[in-house]
């Protein structure tokens, strides 16, 4: 068994073994073999539309507003502690939110160190998605929703200031126009 230690990250390694007799004659070497390390997750951070992620920085950028009711990706990256994407993390994740009307997606596992998962966000403001998983901090992330731009007859309303209307009489008419969440 040997045991290479103070290995440096993301680099590739190559070995062949020999063997010395007693009198000092070696053996033609193995074929050659190579190991690459990698990153350790420890964390996971989320990219909005917008932002982009690199290995080593993180993520970076102004995320895009999303709008009440549309489907947008969000991707998902396992890191370490110095937001260095962890290659070989294959965790299942799963997203929530703050949004109690949002549609979020099935847990699904990452596939080398990320993946993108579809969400609808729902009520406009300001929210929060959390990413979480086995064995990682989870992460979480605001985006801000805007509404719809189709108004909703269901939730829309018109009020008055009188209860009866006559001619050459004022009134205020109110109108509140929503979108299909509120």
């Amino acid at each position: 068994t040997y045991s290479n230690t103070g290995l440096s990250n993301a680099t590739t390694y190559y070995y062949t073994l020999y063997a010395w007799d007693d009198l000092n004659n070696s053996s033609v070497g193995t074929t050659q073999v190579s190991q690459t390390t990698h990153y350790v997750a420890t964390k996971l951070v989320i990219a909005y539309p917008g932002q982009t992620f690199t290995s080593g920085s993180g993520v970076s950028g102004t995320a895009t507003s999303q709008t009440a009711g549309t489907a947008f990706d969000a991707t998902i990256y396992a890191v370490d502690a110095s937001n260095n994407l962890g290659g070989l993390a294959s965790n299942t994740v799963t997203l929530t939110s703050d949004d109690s009307q949002a549609t979020m997606p099935d847990a699904a596992a990452l596939s080398s160190g990320s993946k993108a998962f579809s969400a609808t966000l729902k009520t406009a403001g300001i929210t929060t998605v959390t990413a979480a998983a086995s064995g990682l901090t989870s992460g979480s992330s605001s985006v801000t929703v805007t509404a719809s731009t189709t108004p909703s007859t269901t939730n829309s309303t018109v009020t008055t200031n009188s209860s009866s209307l006559t001619v050459d009489n004022q009134a205020t008419i109110t109108t509140t126009l929503k979108d299909a969440y509120g």
